[in-house]
């Protein structure tokens, strides 16, 4: 299983922007036949979305789907800096 965590640090008052700018982004993703779970968090600075895949196959076709193509200039035009991406595989013990 592939996890992603994605930090947004949301410039003030573009939090409406950030939001409208994925809300469809979700509902595609979720669509995909190898998301297992997508959840986005709030916090003081921003958003974190967490992200699972079924595999790393299924993260590679995430990376390509053709709404998170769109999603990227609508996205960074609502936040500051590039935003913080960690990928993590789960470990089977």
């Amino acid at each position: 299983m592939s996890t992603i965590l994605a930090r947004f640090k949301v410039k003030p008052g573009a939090d409406a922007d950030f939001e409208a700018a994925t809300r469809d982004v979700f509902t595609a993703v979720r669509k995909e036949p190898g998301c297992v779970a997508l959840h986005a968090l709030r916090d003081a600075d921003g958003f974190v979305f967490v992200e699972r895949y079924r595999d790393a196959d299924a993260l590679a076709a995430h990376r390509a789907n053709e709404a998170m193509k769109t999603l990227g200039p609508r996205l960074m035009a609502a936040v500051d800096g590039r935003p913080a991406i960690e990928t993590y595989e789960e470990v089977d013990w």
